[in-house]
């Protein structure tokens, strides 16, 4: 039969907040990885990380430890087993491989330390889409300046998911 009348226009709903619509984020356990020699890497495979994304968002990467219970910005350093040491990420395509933890000896040299399951509890991954809606003036700005220019620091993982509404 035929189609009926359409109903009443419904009632608009709330407006989100401005910069959060556009933003994912995934938790990757790693409180299994462990690597007595230290120099096996550990990689995570989420379809997020685009091309698309790695080449135009801004994705941040963040890893909590279970020693001290904080979120470490990566590339950083973390504490792990009381060593203060460096890790580094390798992003690509559909993944990413954190990189073995590094102790630094003063700019002397570096040695790899050992990571036991559960020295690390998991890696937080969150992809800011970019957009051009982002426009100051003649500027645009990036999701990460857009962020610093909230007041939030990009390094603090609880600043950047309270700004987004993000679980921790």
């Amino acid at each position: 039969g035929t189609n009926g009348e359409d109903g009443e226009q419904g009632i608009q709903g709330e407006k989100g907040e401005n910069g959060t619509a556009n933003v994912i984020s995934k938790k990757f356990d790693l409180s299994g990885w462990n690597d007595p020699s230290g120099v096996v890497n550990y990689s995570v495979y989420w379809n997020e990380l685009t091309m698309q994304a790695i080449e135009n968002d801004a994705i941040l990467f963040y890893i909590k430890t279970n020693h001290n219970g904080r979120f470490n910005p990566i590339p950083g350093r973390v504490i792990i087993n009381s060593i203060s040491a460096d890790i580094e990420l390798e992003l690509f395509t559909g993944g990413c491989t954190v990189i073995s933890l590094k102790r630094n000896y003063n700019g002397i040299g570096s040695a790899y330390i050992p990571v036991a399951a559960g020295d690390i509890d998991y890696l937080r991954i969150v992809i800011i889409e970019s957009s051009i809606s982002s426009k100051v003036g003649a500027n645009y700005l990036t999701p990460i300046n857009k962020l610093k220019a909230a007041g939030v620091d990009i390094n603090n993982y609880l600043q950047v998911a309270e700004y987004f509404g993000l679980e921790d």
